[in-house]
Order: structure tokens, then C-alpha cells, then sequence
């Protein structure tokens, strides 16, 4: 297993990396956006932060948000596993790691959609902004960084001949 990156490679990385840091920044500003709807369509008629839990759907739409947030992080290793324990053809490894970042941003702000939500349910724009700041801090969390892709790359480049 060759543990460097031909030119070819080192190019194509440093593509990948800055597309998926420039995906990391458009989630953030949706994340952002949904945080700031319901503060304005709500306009202060109630009293934002009183997160009642009196709707029963609320604490299962809240619910799910948190383990949004938590499965983020597994899910597309999940499915790198999967690839890595399959045999096959050569797959676009550059690809498979956008495709792997998406659903990790995808499921992080989905969060904040479900906060959005719980803002327009409860009347409440607390909801929006408690769960769109988490998706927020989780997705600069996983920003995509150079060693880290690199290593993905590599790991899957060598699988996937």
C-alpha cells in the first residue's frame, strides 16, 4: 500500500478538499438561514427559549434532531465500510468521498430543519436557533481537513484496484 500521492492525486485532493470546504460553508449559512426565519416570521408574538414539550410531537421531532446529529458522524463511515468490504470494479474514489461528506453535512443539518420545524410548530424561534447553532458548531466540527481526506483517499484509492 503506497502511502503517497502521485501529482495526479495531490491535485485531485486538493480539489476535492476545497469543494467540500466550500459545501462545509454553504450548510452553515443554511443552518444560519433556518435559524433566522422564525425569528423573523415569529416577530417576538411569543417569548422566544420557553421550549415547552406540552405538543407531543415535540419531543419526538426533538428527539430525532439529536440523533441526527449524533449518527452524522457514523453513517457514511457505515457506508465506507460497506464499499471497502465489497470487491468489484474501480470506483471514482473522489466521488465516493464528496458523496460521504454530503450525507455527514446532509444529516448534521438536518438538525437545524428539525429545529426550524419545532420553531414553526411551537411558535417558538428558541427551537430553530438552539438546533441550527448545533448543526452549525457540528458541521465546523467536521470540517474537512487536509491529513483526514488524505488518509480517505489513500484508504480507499487502495481499495478500490
Amino acid at each position: 500500500m503506497d502511502k503517497q500521492l502521485n501529482p495526479a492525486e495531490k491535485e485531485s485532493l486538493e480539489q476535492v478538499l476545497k469543494k467540500l470546504q466550500l459545501l462545509s460553508i454553504a450548510f452553515i449559512a443554511t443552518c444560519l438561514l433556518l435559524m433566522t426565519i422564525p425569528w423573523i416570521i415569529l416577530d417576538g408574538s411569543v417569548e422566544p427559549f420557553q421550549f415547552s414539550f406540552s405538543d407531543p410531537i415535540v419531543p419526538i421531532l426533538f428527539g430525532i434532531a439529536v440523533a441526527e446529529l449524533f449518527l452524522a458522524p457514523y453513517l457514511p463511515r457505515l457506508i465506507e465500510s460497506q464499499f471497502l468490504n465489497t470487491t468489484g470494479a474501480k470506483k471514482g474514489v473522489e466521488q465516493l468521498i464528496f458523496t460521504l461528506h454530503i450525507i455527514g453535512l446532509a444529516l448534521r443539518e438536518t438538525t437545524a430543519v428539525f429545529g426550524f420545524v419545532l420553531s414553526m410548530v411551537t411558535n417558538d424561534s428558541g427551537w430553530a436557533m438552539l438546533l441550527g447553532a448545533l448543526a452549525a458548531v457540528a458541521i465546523l466540527f467536521s470540517w474537512p481537513k487536509r491529513r483526514a481526506v488524505k488518509k480517505q483517499f489513500i484508504k480507499l484509492r487502495d481499495r478500490s484496484y
